[in-house]
């Protein structure tokens, strides 16, 4: 008999002998989308923005998905997404906040590989959960459980996403593809890959700032951690880019939610993307991109959406305006460096004078900046900028000790050879965040110079902007670029557990 630990290893290497056979088995096939995602059965409501989030569910329940939508949204939709891997029977019911929960099968079931000869099924569930009202604007916590799969091989987890609207965004338009689109690269077809998706839209004469979430099951990290190569390609109007190794169980084991910020040119109106069981090595080193060992990761594709706004972006408010407006923050978190504040830390950094020390003057920059993008700026040109500054913060506090938290006290005394790229920084994102036009606090102006004889006053470099690409989390996601590659940023959407 296989353990379950070596059956994790059997489903990429001897289940291969025999899922040929497996997949001649009849089954009923009901679904949105199987072996492909497609437009969903139910109507999908109109807004500005989506959001979206998960929580694995393999090794124990209930989980808690944590969701954060921003300040201020109304809520206008709100889809639930579930997913199992059994023998015997699927399970249409979960409970969410301990109210069951009937969802339809929009996916499945299918074979996905074989055990010892028996056939192992995958099925995936939606639901409109919309009127039960537990999401708000601001952050949510949603407890999710029940899971149970007949003769279950892996009860993976579930997912949220939410469609909203806010008054101060510009209209987007909203898609969104679901279903089970199931891929290992040694698989037969049609488990080879998954099945590329395009979103079309009108085009426009200035650039825009797409937001792609992507919900995906079943990606499991090898014994010790490693993780099973990924990718997952995207395409605007033809020039592709790459996210390599973006799905490791990032919401507890076999769930991830992925949100890519993808820069779309003037003039483009199109948008594919593709889950894909690959290996970037490999394929960079002239091998099929499924080597043997390790093998890529096998997934279960359940949802795509995305937001492409319509109109103008909104302005940019200084960092000024975001220290006396506390109220109007449409985030009440943010990671800076590799380190997460919550709103009470960031206002307090905002009011405290840099007084020489570069790393406020960056922070107090950053903070606008990231405030800007939660509030439906365009980060297009900014991104690749935003990232730098996460990567140099995240560097400290080594050398000088202290809690890990801002700020790190990088004067002029201390000889820091990376304190004038922190001051280059601060003076790309002061540009941005003046930009405007900040309806609200366009009066407020910047902040105030500091003291005569301080050292953060006429340091910056000269003005310049810096397009490109980065993540929001404070880190590079690896990712390969081809073809005059789109740039983009990457967020992964944590969950937790209960």
């Amino acid at each position: 008999m296989i353990s379950r630990a070596d059956s994790r290893h059997c489903r990429f290497c001897a289940a291969i002998a025999v899922v040929a056979a497996s997949l001649v088995c009849p089954v009923d096939v009901r679904a949105d989308g199987t072996e492909s995602l497609g437009a969903p059965a139910v109507a999908i409501a109109s807004g500005t923005g989506v959001a979206a989030a998960g929580v694995g569910l393999a090794e124990s329940q209930p989980g808690t998905i944590q969701i954060n939508v921003p300040s201020g949204a109304r809520v206008e939709q709100v889809l639930a997404y579930w997913t199992c891997q059994y023998r015997i029977s699927g399970d249409p019911e979960i409970e969410v906040d301990s109210t069951p929960v009937t969802g339809a099968s929009i996916g499945g079931p299918a074979v996905f590989f074989d055990i010892e000869g028996v056939p192992v099924y995958s099925e995936t569930y939606r639901a409109d959960i919309t009127g039960l009202g537990l999401i708000t604007s601001g952050p949510n916590s949603v407890p999710i459980g029940g899971l149970a799969c007949g003769g279950a091989f892996e009860n993976s987890g579930a997912g949220i996403l939410v469609i909203y609207s806010m008054a101060s965004a510009p209209p987007a338009v909203i898609d969104v593809r679901d279903g089970q689109d199931l891929a290992f690269c040694a698989f037969e077809d049609p488990l080879t890959t998954t099945v590329e998706q395009e979103f079309v839209f009108a085009p426009t004469d200035a650039d825009r700032t797409a937001k792609l979430w992507l919900l995906v099951a079943s990606v499991h990290s090898l014994s010790g951690g490693q993780r099973r190569a990924n990718r997952i390609k995207v395409t605007v109007d033809g020039a592709e880019s790459y996210v390599n190794d973006a799905l490791s169980s990032s919401d507890g084991t076999a769930w991830d939610t992925l949100g890519l910020d993808v820069l779309v040119p003037a003039g483009a109106s199109s948008v594919k993307v593709q889950v894909l069981s690959e290996d970037a090595t490999d394929l960079l080193q002239g091998g099929s991109g499924c080597p043997a060992d390790p093998r890529p990761a096998s997934l279960n594709w359940l949802a795509a959406g995305l937001s492409v706004p319509t109109g103008p972006a909104v302005g940019t408010c200084t960092q000024g305006y975001w220290k006396n407006h506390p109220g109007q923050w449409s985030a009440s978190t943010l990671v800076l460096g590799d380190e997460r504040y919550n709103q009470a830390e960031l206002e307090n950094l905002l009011a405290t004078p840099p007084r020489g020390d570069a790393s406020l003057i960056l922070a107090h920059q950053l903070i606008a900046a990231k405030l800007n993008v939660a509030a439906g700026a365009d980060a297009a040109s900014i991104a690749s900028v935003i990232a730098q500054a996460d990567a140099l913060l995240a560097q400290y506090p080594l050398p000088y000790g202290g809690s890990g938290k801002l700020p790190y006290g990088v004067t002029p005394r201390r000889r820091d050879p990376r304190r004038p790229a922190m001051i280059d920084l601060a003076a790309k994102l002061d540009e941005y965040n003046n930009e405007g036009p900040c309806e609200a606090g366009a009066g407020d102006g910047p902040a105030a110079p500091p003291p005569s004889g301080e050292a953060d006053g006429g340091e910056s470099a000269a003005p310049g902007r810096s397009g490109g690409r980065g993540r929001g989390r404070g880190g590079a996601i690896g990712r390969e670029r081809r073809s005059g590659s789109t740039p983009f940023a990457a967020t992964a959407a944590k969950g937790g557990r209960s």
